[in-house]
């Protein structure tokens, strides 16, 4: 797990309901790295939507990530998640 990587999160509805992720991925490290950060928005009990996103950030630096679009119909009270590995 790589979640530390990870900063300056947005993950929310636009005014017609539809969810979209934003977020900074940091290399801290000497060597490029690939990321993959999973997102998914729904409840405990089911996933309305989720996006894959992978990207490689050069050592020493900073790749903002992004996934568009990536859930609609989302049930109230639904919370988002994103999980990073490398």
């Amino acid at each position: 797990m790589a979640n530390e990587a990870l900063s300056d999160v947005v993950c929310q509805p636009d005014g017609n309901g539809v969810w979209s992720f934003s977020g900074t991925l940091t290399n801290s490290g000497s060597a490029d790295v690939k990321y993959t950060v999973a997102v998914a928005v729904g409840t405990t009990s089911s996933v309305a939507g989720h996006a894959m996103i992978e990207q490689v950030v050069a050592a020493g630096a900073k790749a903002a990530v992004h996934a568009d679009a990536f859930a609609s119909n989302v049930p109230a009270g639904a919370k988002c998640e994103a999980v990073v590995s490398k």
